[in-house]
């Protein structure tokens, strides 16, 4: 089980998908740097909390990853109001350090975009988007 995994399985279980054998799982994956786990639990914890506070299901994770240097929670239904929620992660996570957790802002190389720090942008050769 890969750490993201783990860490959603160990803090958050009902949110996640059981195979045939018992074993959790996303389906489509949970992947991203280390430095976004904290805002995906804070992120869950207010979903659980509302899942608790209006009675309804949990909802299941289908898809954890960066995109367009982005954080993207995908799930398979919700409210409004936890979409809400996925929205303010995701808009959040554009000025956090995806490796570090940091302050981050938007960085590319060639086509791919991420949210870094300058340290880790320099390490791995990309340069800012955006000049102010």
């Amino acid at each position: 089980m890969g750490s993201l995994l783990q860490l959603i399985y160990e803090t958050h279980p009902e949110v996640l998908n059981v195979d045939a054998n018992g074993r959790p799982y996303v389906r489509c994956g949970a992947e991203c740097g280390i430095g976004w786990y904290p805002l995906i639990i804070r992120t869950l914890d207010e979903i659980q909390d509302i899942c608790k506070e209006k009675s309804v299901p949990y909802p299941k994770l289908e898809q954890v990853k960066e995109k367009f240097g982005a954080l993207r929670i995908y799930i398979n239904s919700g409210t409004d109001e936890i979409y809400d929620v996925l929205d303010k992660a995701e808009e959040e996570s554009l000025f956090i350090c995806e490796q570090s957790g940091l302050d981050g802002e938007l960085y590319k190389k060639g086509y791919w975009v991420r949210t870094l720090n300058e340290k880790y942008a320099k390490k791995e050769g990309c340069v800012k988007c955006r000049t102010e």
